[in-house]
């Protein structure tokens, strides 16, 4: 079954390779904009960064890595949570309650 599919991305030219580390441009741009607003000052002025993640537990390591780095804080996980949560706060450095 995988091998038909496979041959059918390749007759249609489909590229079924990974998105650059960055994402989808427009993807982002879009998402970007529907977040701060088509004419957002913020983003006339360049002041926002934009990525895309693999997955939600990749967005939560973005987002932890960045906190960690430059906004380093007790982040609060709701209870319940998912373990990956605290897991990744922990692996960051992040203190948690």
């Amino acid at each position: 079954m995988v091998r038909k599919v496979e041959e059918l991305i390749l007759k249609k030219g489909v590229n079924h390779e990974y998105l650059d580390i960055e994402g989808n441009p427009d993807f982002v741009k879009g998402a970007r904009n529907l977040v701060f607003g088509n004419n957002s000052e913020v983003i006339k002025s360049e002041r926002v960064a934009s990525t895309q993640s693999l997955s939600g537990t990749g967005a939560l390591n973005i987002g932890y890595e960045f906190i960690a780095k430059f906004m380093p804080r007790v982040m609060y996980i709701s209870s319940p949570s998912w373990f990956l949560h605290i897991g990744i706060a922990q692996k960051v450095g992040l203190k948690w309650k």
